[in-house]
């Protein structure tokens, strides 16, 4: 999984339920947020913001 950095493009992947299935690559995910930007808000297309 490609670590998205941008939004909507992090947030849609968060939401993807098929995205959690690759540990590894949420894993990365989160790894980058924590370190980049840990209080994102994410708005992903056809959910509540988060």
């Amino acid at each position: 999984m490609k670590v998205e950095t941008t939004s909507p493009a992090l947030g849609n992947q968060l939401a993807l339920p098929a995205a959690w299935a690759d540990e590894v690559g949420m894993h990365e995910q989160f790894t980058w947020l924590r370190n980049n930007d840990p209080l994102r808000r994410i708005d992903p297309q056809g959910y509540e913001p988060f």
